[in-house]
């Protein structure tokens, strides 16, 4: 039984819920709501991407959807691709230091201040860019971009908080290391590339301890200027992200374009023993970059091959070709899905596997059997019709999510200076025949291939054995 006070908050409560529901069902569902109701915040009319150019050369970008948190994000055009000799692996301890003090702020300063506005930080690197990130409620634009100009208008690299960053990079590494999948990519694109895009993404432990404060402020003095940055909002008002744009990092010098050698594809092989489990390897061949006109054909093959399962526990042996052929040679546990990595000027295209040491070759040959039978013909109208179908659903989805759209639009502004909308890149999909993916299927294999094992290379596979 509850006491007196209780019974009368309980009995309070039930009669206003009986209230509010008697109110909610008078009034007829089909109603149009009241005409004096309106968000604080309209709806655009246009949703599309702006683009705009300040006079010290960075480029701001924007999408609004008439979101109420927004996304802001500052990507700098570098990153392992563009590191030097000297300097290799100095992107890792620059986007660790993203945060730390600057002449405007301290460290704790930036992330009370992110907290008071209640938005959050975070720093990526990736091979051709190291971008800082925010969200935030969409009328703290000012304040998120206050907080973030600092750090390139002001960059400070103090000795004591510089071992801090030095201790981030160790436990990201030791994380990688424990990372089998990982550890396989970084050595394929080193047998790939080489150099540039064949760049580590860590910096070797070896090396870390050797970087100082000074080297730092040389990276943010050579590397902070207008033409390397790009601004990118999604849920803004582009005119706003202008206006502060301008105010905050208008100062900053222009410089002026990096010049980039185009990237080279070399191929060959290489493997190095990480574990005593399974055996993880990855096939590939001369890919596309992210504006070459074989991309849409390759995305496409991509599918048709198989690319991971659609149905949480589905046997993924209906779409996927690779999976199903993968099958019919091997009785151990296997993973195969392709594999399509592109870059600004370049790209990998082929699989993945991870198998038994004792099945590794077999579930290698059974991929390059069926890339083979494609360029054979070996493909129906159904398989490119599904294969069409799920390439537009994965572009589509991109939209869907506000952290792949920011990235989306990060990238093809950097290197482009413009932005293809998922509408027209699903066209360019629609326009994919089989004759294309025969063609780009003859290419895939033809010329050196790359091939990077890890795991348990006890009975690795060799190129000259798989097509042979």
């Amino acid at each position: 039984m509850l006491p007196m006070r209780s019974q009368s908050i309980a009995r309070f409560v039930s009669k206003s819920f009986r209230n509010v529901s008697q109110a909610s069902c008078s009034v007829p569902l089909t109603d149009p709501i009241e005409s004096g109701v309106s968000s604080r915040y309209p709806r655009p009319s246009s949703q599309e991407v702006k683009i705009s150019k300040l006079e010290n050369g960075i480029r701001v970008a924007s999408i609004d959807n008439g979101g109420s948190v927004s996304k802001l994000a500052i990507s700098l055009q570098s990153g392992s691709r563009y590191e030097s000799v000297t300097n290799q692996g100095i992107s890792q301890l620059v986007k660790n230091a993203a945060f730390m003090a600057n002449k405007d702020r301290s460290a704790l300063r930036t992330v009370r201040e992110m907290q008071d506005i209640g938005g959050s930080l975070e720093c990526s690197t990736s091979r051709e860019a190291i971008t800082r990130q925010a969200s935030f409620l969409r009328n703290k634009l000012v304040n998120a971009m206050q907080i973030m100009a600092s750090a390139f208008n002001g960059p400070l690299f103090y000795n004591w908080e510089l071992s801090e960053v030095k201790k981030m990079c160790r436990m990201e590494n030791a994380t990688y290391a424990a990372n089998e999948n990982a550890v396989n990519l970084e050595l394929l694109h080193k047998a790939a590339f080489r150099n540039g895009i064949g760049c580590s993404l860590y910096c070797n432990d070896l090396l870390i301890g050797k970087f100082s404060a000074h080297q730092l402020e040389n990276f943010a003095q050579n590397n902070y200027n207008g033409e390397q940055l790009v601004i990118v909002g999604v849920d803004v008002n582009h005119d706003d992200l202008m206006t502060y744009a301008r105010e905050l990092f208008g100062s900053l010098p222009q410089s002026q374009p990096i010049k980039t050698a185009p990237q080279k594809y070399y191929g060959g092989e290489a493997q190095t023993f990480t574990g005593v489990g399974l055996t993880y390897a990855s096939l590939v061949a001369e890919g596309a970059g992210l504006f070459h006109k074989d991309l849409p054909t390759l995305l496409v093959l991509q599918k048709v091959l198989g690319s991971g399962p659609y149905i949480k526990w589905g046997s993924n042996t209906v779409s996927s070709r690779l999976n199903k052929a993968a099958l019919a040679v091997s009785d151990t546990p296997f993973i195969i899905n392709a594999l399509n990595l592109s870059y600004s000027d370049c790209g990998l295209f082929g699989f993945n596997v991870i198998a038994s040491p004792s099945s590794i070759h077999k579930v290698l040959k059974s991929g390059v059997a069926q890339v083979s039978n494609i360029a054979k013909g070996n493909i129906s109208a159904v398989d490119l019709e599904r294969a069409k179908n799920q390439a537009k659903a994965s572009i589509m989805m991109v939209a869907e999510n506000k952290n792949d759209l920011l990235d989306d639009i990060v990238t093809q502004v950097m290197y482009s200076n413009s932005y293809i909308s998922p509408k027209v890149a699903s066209a360019k999909i629609d326009a994919v025949t089989i004759d294309n993916l025969i063609q780009v299927s003859k290419k895939v294999f033809s010329g050196k291939p790359t091939l990077a094992v890890t795991g348990n290379t006890s009975n690795p596979p060799y190129l000259d054995e798989l097509f042979s």
